[in-house]
């Protein structure tokens, strides 16, 4: 379903119990399809889904003004606060009125700088309680000192992080810093009582944005099962330790000993071709 709301355009999918989770995806272009049909392909969970795009990227996700880390890139005007009110107020009260439905929670996710806003919405308001940040931005100046000093929504309890494992290795020293940024977030978010994961990807910060994204919001919407792609390569999986509520989220390779224990009987093969 195509919707216009605010003059931003929505692409949004119902969920068949209207009381089933809704995730908000900030995105740009047409990727947002592509995220929901990975995810559904992931989860056995039903869940309304709206992919926003953002008018001005750097501008309405930036939390405050900063300089920008690219030759010829627009500022970053600040006005995150002005966006996630748009949001909250008006689009995604509206995406409910829409698809008629009224969710048991809100999921807020983002590749990138959206995954910098959606951790910034969580300090900010208390519409959601998961969040997903894919390949988050989370070098931008001042960022970890926030979210160290502030207290995020009570409602909040998960949180998905990840990163690729080359996004370190260039040249600009702020960017650089985003592997050390993203693990020290880990812990602060560990440190306010909100379960999280940190999972690394291979490739840099363009390798497979929607496949990224897409993981992260399967993983706070529940896998029932692993996730396989293909005959022999485990793409994702978790596992729950009742001892010490830990999520585990990795790669290992299907035919492995110590992976079939692991994972047990409880496993679901999706074809590659799904993503």
């Amino acid at each position: 379903m195509q919707l216009s709301i605010s003059g931003l355009g929505v692409t949004a999918e119902r969920a068949v119990d209207p009381s089933s989770p809704l995730v908000i995806l900030n995105t740009l272009g047409d990727e947002g399809g592509e995220v929901y049909r990975s995810v559904a392909g992931m989860v056995d969970r039903d869940f309304s889904y709206a992919a926003v795009n953002v008018r001005d990227w750097n501008g309405d996700l930036s939390p405050w003004e900063a300089e920008p880390q690219f030759k010829g890139a627009s500022p970053f005007a600040g006005r995150a606060d002005a966006y996630l009110d748009e949001l909250c107020g008006t689009v995604v009260p509206e995406i409910e009125k829409e698809l008629d439905i009224d969710p048991s929670e809100v999921v807020l996710a983002g590749y990138s700088l959206a995954g910098l806003f959606a951790l910034y919405g969580i300090y900010r308001t208390d519409v959601f309680s998961a969040v997903v940040s894919a390949s988050g931005s989370l070098w931008f100046p001042g960022f970890v000192s926030f979210a160290e000093k502030g207290d995020p929504s009570k409602n909040v309890n998960r949180a998905y992080l990840s990163l690729g494992d080359r996004e370190s290795r260039v040249g600009n020293p702020v960017l650089a810093s985003v592997g050390r940024c993203t693990q020290s977030m880990e812990s602060v978010l560990r440190s306010k009582g909100i379960r999280t994961v940190f999972e690394s990807n291979p490739g840099n910060h363009f390798k497979d944005p929607a496949l990224r994204t897409a993981k992260g919001i399967a993983w706070v919407l529940g896998y029932r099962s692993s996730v396989i792609v293909g005959p022999l390569f485990v793409l994702d999986y978790r596992r729950y330790l009742a001892d010490d509520e830990s999520y585990y989220c990795g790669q290992r390779q299907a035919g492995d000993e110590a992976f079939d224990e692991d994972i047990g009987r409880d496993v679901r093969y999706v074809h590659s071709a799904g993503f």
